[in-house]
């Protein structure tokens, strides 16, 4: 770096810069890496577990709220159908 113009004590401070800045860099997609396996951990441990009572529970009145739900548009659909043709 001394044929660039750089005494000894500046070339040591940009190589000091530089090698701060890339270990930044390199910390960075450290942490980026290890959220990601911490992501995919979570997800397995989570996709293993087993379903409580409660979302058990959960799940089949929400499924037989959308059955009624369901049901009742069907039911309003034929009404009118049936109306409309002139059916009893």
């Amino acid at each position: 770096m001394n044929q660039f113009g750089l005494s000894d004590a500046q070339t040591s401070a940009y190589l000091a810069q530089q090698i701060t800045s890339q270990g930044f860099i390199i910390g960075a997609n450290e942490i980026f890496w290890l959220s990601a396996m911490g992501f995919l951990g979570l997800f397995i441990v989570i996709w293993f577990c087993k379903t409580t009572f409660l979302a058990g529970v959960i799940s089949i009145i929400l499924f037989q709220n959308l059955n009624d739900l369901t049901s009742k548009c069907i039911n309003v659909n034929v009404v009118d159908i049936k109306t409309g043709l002139g059916v009893d």
